[in-house]
């Protein structure tokens, strides 16, 4: 995480007649917020053959990333990439558990049976 530091001098005087001061040393950190971009243990084009008749919930694959970030910032949502080709198509038939990255077949792929 990317700190940056800053340190203060506060004071503080009352109204009285002479007027009195005080003064404090304050530090203030500020840590940085979603520094890191989450990365995949495995980045790389997988190739996974599933037979056409497997059960509709069957998962075949479990995707997981980490990040560097700390607390909310460093927590992992896994999805289908919206932006990607054939998007709907693709979010038809298969689904990602957002938190555990196990992807799961959500329509049947025996295509005699679920295009007929």
């Amino acid at each position: 995480e990317n700190t940056t530091r800053f340190n203060l001098k506060v004071a503080c005087t009352d109204g009285g007649s002479p007027p009195r001061s005080s003064i404090a040393s304050l530090e203030i950190i500020i840590e940085g917020r979603n520094d890191y971009a989450p990365k995949f243990d495995n980045p790389f084009h997988l190739g996974i053959i599933i037979p056409e008749n497997s059960p509709v919930g069957t998962s075949f694959l479990r995707v997981h990333a980490t990040d560097q970030d700390k607390g909310e910032e460093g927590k992992i949502k896994y999805m289908i990439d919206p932006n990607s080709a054939n998007f709907a198509r693709n979010s038809k038939f298969f689904g990602i558990d957002q938190d555990s990255g196990v992807v799961r077949i959500v329509h049947s792929v025996d295509f005699e049976l679920s295009l007929a």
